[in-house]
């Protein structure tokens, strides 16, 4: 990096990043925190303090390689929901999350939900 303050810039969106973790409650002032934050690292044109930072990303991951995508609404209503995505050939489907038993687990009568159940006693 060089002399222009990249450095602290850097610094200084890592220890904001970090600082997300923090929070008790996930207010307005939260979810101004993370959008500022993601922002300034995934928009088209970031901050070029970040910019070796985000290049730097873009090279070493692309979106083939990304073993999971996850979401957690919990902060914007009272039940959580996860969700996970998949890439397909089409782009990012909908997919169950890691760990989720196989549907036949809940289908009425099935074996496998009878083993579930024996299994849960």
């Amino acid at each position: 990096m060089n002399g222009d303050g990249s450095q602290a810039k850097v610094l200084n969106w890592a220890m904001d990043w970090h600082a997300l973790g923090r929070p008790k409650k996930f207010d307005g002032n939260y979810l101004a925190g993370l959008s500022g934050v993601t922002t300034r690292f995934t928009k088209r044109n970031p901050d070029p303090a970040l910019k070796d930072e985000v290049q730097r990303f873009r090279r070493t991951i692309s979106p083939t390689q990304l073993l999971r995508i996850r979401t957690n609404d919990g902060s914007f209503v009272a039940t959580r929901e996860f969700r996970e995505f998949i890439i397909t050939s089409q782009g990012l489907a909908a997919g169950p999350g890691a760990g989720t038993p196989r549907s036949v687990f809940f289908e009425k009568g099935t074996r496998e939900k009878r083993w579930l159940a024996r299994w849960l006693r």
